[in-house]
C-alpha cells in the first residue's frame, strides 16, 4: 500500500520580517559604524550654537550608545560608551580640547557623571534587552521548526489535530486536517461547518457521539466525509476539558485518514465472500447437495418455528437432546435405521458445541419432508479455509473429532446446513421421514455446475464425497 505525502510549508514572510529585525552584522562593520556615528554626532553638536540646550548635556551620546547596543551588540556599545565619554569631555566640557576629563565647573562634573551613569544603565539595559530578544527569536525559530516537523509527521501519518472551543464555537485545525477534508488552509471553522463535511448518513451519528462526549463519554468514532464529491473514511478521537463545575470548555482531538485501510478491508471482505461462495457451491456439489454452507438467518428460515428447545451445558444434556429427537422421529413414522443415523448426527453436532464452545442450544423443527435439529453455539467458528477439508478431505480433523464429526453428519443425514463465523456456529441436521430425492438437491447440484459424468455411452456415475477432494484442491490451488 503506497502513501503519497503532500506537505506544504507555512508562509515564511513573518519569519523573514523577524529575522530582518535581528540581523547580525559583521563585527568590523559594527565598530566602524560606531566610530562614524560618534564623529557625525560630534560634528552636528559642534555646529549648534552654545545657547542650544543639548550643547553641554550628554543625552545625545547616551542615546547613541543605546542605538549602537541595539544594532551591533555589546562590543560596539562599549566602544561607543568610551568614545562618547572622551569626545563629550574633549569638545564640550571646559577646559576644551583636553584628553583627560578635567572639568573645572560643577556643571561639567555633573554632566560627566550623568553621562557615565546614564550610558552605563541605558547601555547595559539595552544589551540585556537585545540578548533577550535574540533568545526569544531562537525559541521562536525552534518552535517553528518543531511545528514544521509536526506538520510533516502528521502528513506522513495521515493524522491531523484539532481543538474546539465549545463556548466560542471556534474550531482550530492543523494543516493536515484541512488537507484530509479538502478545505483551503486557514478557512475559519465551526462545529456546524465540520458537520456539513460529514456524510449525510453519518451526520446524526457523529453529532450524537459528540453530545455524549460532552456528557463525559469517550469519543472514538469512525465515519465518512465527502471531499470533492468522493467518500473518505476518518477516525476521530478526542479528550474533553471541563471546568470546576463540570461544564465542558472544549476538546482536543485527532483525525486520521483511514480510507486506504477501509478500502483494503472491503477488498478482503469481498474476496472472502467470493471465496466462501465458491466453497459453498463446490462443497454442495461435491457432497451431492448434502452439505450446504449458508447464513444463520437462512437456517432459521428453513427450519421454521421450533417444536422443542434444549440448553446444552453438560453431557447429560446431550442424551436429553438425542432422546427428544428420537421420540419425535419415531412418532412421525421414521424408520429405525434413519432414526439411528439421525440421532448419531445430532450427537456429533451437539458434542462439538459442548466440547469446542462450552455449550449451546438445540431446537427441534418439523420440515416439509421430515425433521430438523438446529444446534447453535457462540464459539470462535470454523475458518473459511478449513471448510473444504472438513467436507472433502478423508481423515481430516480440525480439533479432536471435529472434522470426522462433520463427515459422519454428512454421511448419515439427508442434508446438513452450516453457518459459521466469529459470532459462532449453527448446524442444521435434516432427515427425511423416508428415502426421497428432493428437487432442491438436484437443482443445487446443477447450479454448481460440478456434476461429473462418465464418458459417452457409459453409465452416469456421480462422484463420491472423498473422490471430489483432489478435484477441489486442484481448482483452489
Amino acid at each position: 500500500m503506497n502513501y503519497q505525502v503532500s506537505y506544504e510549508p507555512q508562509s515564511e514572510v513573518p519569519r523573514k520580517t523577524q529575522n530582518a529585525e535581528m540581523t547580525r552584522y559583521p563585527i568590523w562593520l559594527g565598530y566602524f559604524a560606531t566610530i562614524a556615528l560618534e564623529a557625525i554626532l560630534t560634528l552636528i553638536l559642534s555646529l549648534l550654537p552654545p545657547s542650544f540646550p543639548l550643547y553641554e548635556f550628554p543625552i545625545p551620546y547616551v542615546l547613541l550608545t543605546m542605538l549602537v547596543a541595539i544594532l551591533f551588540g555589546e562590543g560596539p556599545a562599549i566602544l561607543a560608551f568610551v568614545l562618547g565619554f572622551f569626545t563629550f569631555d574633549y569638545f564640550f566640557i571646559p577646559p576644551l580640547y583636553t584628553i583627560f576629563p578635567q572639568a573645572e565647573t560643577q556643571q561639567g562634573w555633573t554632566a560627566l557623571i550623568a553621562y557615565l551613569i546614564g550610558s552605563s544603565i541605558v547601555g547595559f539595559a539595552t544589551i540585556m534587552m537585545r540578548k533577550a530578544r535574540q533568545r526569544i527569536q531562537q525559541i521562536a525559530d525552534q518552535l517553528r521548526e518543531i511545528q514544521k516537523d509536526l506538520n510533516r509527521a502528521q502528513a506522513v501519518a495521515h493524522t491531523g489535530s484539532w481543538r474546539l472551543d465549545v463556548q466560542q464555537n471556534v474550531l482550530i485545525w492543523s494543516d493536515e486536517v484541512y488537507r484530509i477534508f479538502g478545505i483551503p488552509r486557514g478557512t475559519p471553522m465551526t462545529y456546524e461547518k465540520f458537520l456539513e463535511c460529514v456524510h449525510p448518513e453519518d451526520r446524526e451519528y457523529v453529532d450524537q457521539k459528540w453530545k455524549s462526549a460532552l456528557q463525559g463519554e469517550p469519543y472514538d468514532i469512525e465515519h465518512r466525509i465527502i471531499v470533492d464529491g468522493k467518500i473518505k473514511w476518518v477516525r476521530e478521537r478526542a479528550e474533553l476539558e471541563f471546568d470546576e463545575q463540570g461544564r465542558p470548555r472544549g476538546g482536543f482531538g485527532t483525525v486520521q485518514d483511514i480510507t486506504d485501510l477501509k478500502q483494503a478491508e472491503e477488498a478482503i471482505r469481498e474476496s472472502e465472500e467470493h471465496k466462501i461462495e465458491f466453497y459453498r457451491r463446490t462443497i454442495m456439489a461435491a457432497t451431492e447437495g448434502k452439505l450446504i454452507i449458508t447464513e444463520h438467518s437462512e437456517i432459521e428460515k428453513i427450519a421454521g418455528p421450533p417444536l422443542a428447545t434444549w440448553e446444552i451445558k453438560t453431557p447429560e444434556d446431550l442424551r436429553t437432546v438425542r432422546h427428544g429427537a428420537e421420540e419425535m422421529a419415531r412418532s412421525l413414522g421414521m424408520d429405525e435405521e434413519k432414526i439411528s443415523k439421525f440421532v448419531v448426527s445430532i450427537g456429533e453436532a451437539a458434542t462439538n458445541a459442548l466440547k469446542h464452545s462450552g455449550g449451546g442450544t438445540a431446537t427441534l423443527h418439523r420440515t416439509q419432508n421430515g425433521l430438523m435439529v438446529v444446534i447453535s453455539d457462540k464459539g470462535p467458528g470454523i475458518a473459511a479455509l478449513s471448510l473444504p477439508d472438513i467436507a472433502l478431505t478423508k481423515g481430516y480433523s480440525t480439533a479432536g473429532t471435529l472434522g470426522m464429526g462433520y463427515k459422519v453428519m454428512i454421511s448419515f443425514s439427508d442434508r446438513v446446513y452450516l453457518a459459521t463465523g466469529p459470532e459462532g456456529t449453527t448446524v442444521g441436521i435434516e432427515m427425511n421421514l423416508s428415502d426421497i430425492e428432493t428437487s432442491e438437491v438436484q437443482s443445487a447440484i446443477g447450479a454448481a455446475g460440478l456434476k461429473c459424468e462418465a464418458s459417452s455411452g457409459s453409465e452416469t456415475k456421480p462422484q463420491t464425497l472423498f473422490s471430489m477432494a483432489p478435484f477441489f484442491n486442484s481448482i483452489v490451488t
